[in-house]
């Protein structure tokens, strides 16, 4: 098995805890397990809500902020990396977004998670460059 073979299940294995670690849901992430289309979310691509941001839960935003100040103030390091790892720990632990806000929060981590996973066991600059950008586009995404 390759490094990015290795990344790339690493990778999944990490959105599949985030959609089993989400709170109380009124759809079930069993349908996201088993790969089925969702009724709400048939997209694939990360989107604006009809032109508008998605709203986020109080506790994502603190989490999103943390991690932003997080990065923005830390050179790259693996320790940066294991840090932002407990965020998103948190973040996930304390998830109650619900529908298709919840969807786009989960196609945005589907990128962030990778990223993170990357700076945390390298600390590699290019690494927490990836993080940081992504970091500086999700508030175009949400609110």
């Amino acid at each position: 098995m390759t490094f990015n073979d290795l990344h790339k299940t690493f990778a999944i294995a990490l959105t599949m805890a985030l959609l089993a670690g989400c709170g109380d849901m009124h759809d079930s992430h069993a349908e996201h397990a088993t790969g089925q289309p969702h009724a709400e979310a048939a997209t694939t691509q990360l989107q604006l809500n009809h032109g508008a941001k998605w709203r986020l839960d109080e506790h994502t935003r603190t989490q999103f902020q943390i991690m932003h100040e997080r990065v923005s103030s830390a050179a790259a390091s693996k320790e940066l990396g294991s840090k932002l790892q407990q965020d998103v720990d948190q973040l996930i632990a304390g998830c109650t977004m619900t529908g298709e806000a919840h969807q786009q929060l989960h196609l945005f981590l589907a990128q962030l998670l990778p990223a993170v996973t990357a700076l945390k066991e390298t600390g590699d600059a290019a690494a927490a460059s990836q993080v940081q950008a992504l970091l500086v586009q999700f508030p175009q995404y949400f609110e």
